[in-house]
């Protein structure tokens, strides 16, 4: 009970904080935010939106994202997706922006268990 509350509230103070908000950005995703994650890469796109909406120096990053899935999707004959190749570069880009801009990210996740049963057993593991 109230762990909404309790993420939303440990966000804030990150925010509100002139030492913290300099080098961590908080990243609360609600239930209702990820029920459409179900893959891995699904989350560090998600994760880039909330970036872009909290920093507009990260703008562009889900473009990036979706023009590497988008090429991905057309190099492949079979018109197979290579799932995991692209999440791992997701993560990568993630990681690249956040390096050049000196920030962290801290993830408040409501339900974490329920969304880590969407995964397969390598995305867990990863």
């Amino acid at each position: 009970m109230g762990k909404t509350t309790l993420l939303l509230r440990l966000s804030y103070e990150i925010e509100h904080d002139h030492q913290l908000r300099n080098w961590l950005i908080p990243i609360v995703l609600k239930e209702e935010a990820y029920y459409g994650i179900r893959d891995l890469f699904k989350l560090w796109e998600t994760v880039a939106q909330e970036l872009e909406v909290k920093d507009r120096t990260f703008s562009g990053l889900t473009r990036q994202m979706r023009e590497i899935q988008a090429r991905c999707l057309r190099s492949q004959e079979d018109a197979l997706f290579d799932a995991m190749s692209y999440e791992r570069t997701c993560f990568e880009i993630l990681i690249h922006a956040l390096e050049n801009r000196s920030k962290k990210i801290l993830l408040f996740i409501d339900n974490l268990g329920e969304m880590l049963r969407n995964f397969s057993d390598q995305e867990n593991l990863r």
